[in-house]
């Protein structure tokens, strides 16, 4: 036999594993994903789509602070930790949850998002002054500082009502329902913590309830 029919041969033995090989693999995968879909349906798995405006976090934040910190009073000094601060809200293991209204897909972006520490949007429309100020500066003016670290607070931040904090903010699918934590320290007995549901209307946010976690 002639080298060149030989090396034909070979060729197109070569040729034929080829597309066998592809055509195997191809099979192995829509096996695997048989399989993938048997033991896990995507049908079953929830992941929130949330669908939520570029400016609808600032529009929370702006709300929460004119309702429950005078933010439409120009004559007000608000100081707001620069990042968010992490809350949990419900028990993990059993879901229980008491805060009527809140959607738990809204409760599981809150969740999802709220261990996320990130800087707070820019806040437009608030009337009151606002100052932001990082976590770690505030701490430092009370490390080792006891008696007057309230002191050294109020001299640089003079007239404020204290060191309000917010958390990252958990929203539903369709974007029209909105769920944060907000705490306030003002003094060494003096603060308050709060879960916060909010709704958007045709008016924009608005606070729908709130729910007390301490107060001191």
């Amino acid at each position: 036999m002639p080298h060149f029919t030989v090396r034909a041969a070979a060729a197109a033995f070569a040729f034929i594993l080829g597309l066998a090989a592809v055509w195997l693999s191809g099979l192995t995968l829509k096996r695997e994903a048989a399989v993938a879909e048997w033991l896990v349906p995507a049908s079953d798995i929830s992941v929130p789509a949330v669908r939520v405006a570029e400016d609808d976090a600032q529009q929370v934040y702006r709300t929460v602070l004119q309702e429950m910190f005078g933010g439409d009073d120009a004559w007000r000094l608000l100081v707001i930790r620069a990042e968010t601060l992490d809350c949990s809200f419900r028990d993990e293991e059993t879901g229980v949850t008491e805060f009527g209204g809140l959607a738990s897909e809204t409760v599981s972006n809150y969740n999802a998002v709220r261990g996320l520490p990130k800087r707070l949007p820019v806040l437009p429309g608030i009337k009151a002054r606002l100052a932001l100020l990082e976590s770690c500066e505030y701490a430092s003016m009370f490390k080792g500082r006891e008696p007057d670290g309230r002191a050294n607070f109020n001299q640089k931040f003079p007239g404020s009502s204290g060191y309000i904090q917010l958390s990252a903010i958990g929203f539903n699918r369709t974007g029209d329902q909105a769920f944060l934590y907000v705490a306030r320290n003002c003094g060494w007995l003096c603060g308050d913590g709060w879960h916060v549901l909010l709704r958007k209307t045709a008016r924009g946010w608005e606070v729908e309830s709130k729910q007390m976690n301490w107060v001191s």
